[in-house]
């Protein structure tokens, strides 16, 4: 996390935007000391790491539960927003993308308490939230959100059946299948959103579709690697933006502002804070937990920091606030959890 902190630091050398580069800089500060924060910390038992964990279950309900409240005010209005590639209201500032990513994790969390609580009153409680976070993934419409839960029931399936864990596998795929099936038959925002991305796919000879999603992102990675090619050692953090907005504005004078994106990839961010230097520490960096026996031998961990990896690889979601936060304060969290457990080993 250090690393990822110290590549576009290093950049503020050759950035000539300083001021932007500090701005973006501030943003990543919990790259630098909120491992320090955790390690910092007393050692928590199990008990108190599943009473934290629960509470952030409660939180996320409750989350859901204003969502869910703000669709029945106007369900009519709020189907037509999925027609015209909005969601939603979510908390995050109407980040749905960041939001059910936490929600991803926070699931995992309510499904881990319930493959591991003792007492049943925990045990049904867990999987009724992690079943009603799964139903209310499907009424955001969110894909990132969606592909998460759908590879992380599946995992845990596999998982539990390679490890003679069935005493509740039948129950689970039973309502995972149901909800997913009544999801799809009765769910409008579910229906418009894919009725909306099936509109842009057939636009996809056009020069520029406005909101459309996949295109936006794209352009994203031509502009990205454009930057690199002209750039192998970098421009810095501080000039990453306005040279992609500059390149916009010359093959794409029509984009709205809000289409300008990031480059959706952070390979090619770092490429273009730091050059290939970049790429090759960031990679050090994001594939550095995969090298600890701890993550590799527990399925929860290591899901997780895999699917890190795939927003990595999708998104440029480590550079803005929500997702630095869900990066770091994530990985930090699973890892204390799991070191908890004396038997982090086998879990």
């Amino acid at each position: 996390m250090r690393l990822l902190f110290l590549i576009p630091a290093v950049s503020g050398i050759w950035s000539d935007d300083t001021a932007n580069w500090l701005r973006l800089m501030l943003i990543k500060l919990p790259y630098l000391f909120m491992p320090l924060a955790f390690f910092a910390m007393p050692v928590l038992k199990q008990r108190d790491w599943n009473i934290f964990s629960g509470l952030l279950v409660l939180l996320l309900c409750i989350a859901c539960g204003w969502s869910v409240w703000q669709y029945l005010q106007s369900p009519l209005s709020m189907q037509q927003l999925y027609m015209a590639a909005k969601t939603l209201p979510v908390w995050m500032y109407d980040d749905h993308l960041r939001f059910s990513w936490f929600l991803v994790v926070v699931m995992m969390a309510a499904i881990f308490l319930f493959h591991h609580a003792h007492t049943k009153w925990l045990k049904w409680t867990a999987l009724a939230a992690a079943m009603f976070f799964f139903l209310f993934m499907h009424l955001l419409a969110a894909r990132t959100g969606l592909l998460l839960s759908y590879l992380f029931f599946i995992g845990y399936l596999v998982w539990q059946v390679r490890n003679r864990y069935k005493k509740y596998n039948t129950i689970l795929l039973l309502l995972i299948l149901s909800i997913t099936t009544l999801a799809w038959a009765l769910l409008p925002t579910l229906q418009n959103r894919f009725s909306y991305l099936r509109y842009t796919y057939t636009q996809r000879n056009t020069a520029y579709v406005p909101g459309s999603v996949d295109g936006n992102r794209m352009l994203s990675l031509k502009a990205g690697w454009y930057i690199l090619q002209n750039h192998p050692f970098g421009i810095g953090l501080g000039d990453v933006q306005p040279t992609v907005n500059t390149w916009y504005e010359e093959r794409h004078p029509e984009m709205l502002a809000e289409d300008k994106l990031f480059p959706s990839n952070e390979w090619l961010i770092h490429g273009c804070v730091a050059g290939w230097p970049g790429v090759i520490f960031f990679s050090i960096a994001i594939f550095a937990p995969l090298f600890s026996n701890i993550v590799r031998r527990n399925f929860f961990l290591l899901t997780l920091i895999l699917f890190n990896l795939l927003i990595a690889f999708t998104d440029s979601s480590l550079e803005g606030q929500f997702g630095v936060f869900i990066h770091t304060f994530s990985m930090l969290w699973w890892w204390h959890w799991v070191q908890s457990k004396k038997d982090n080993f086998a879990t």
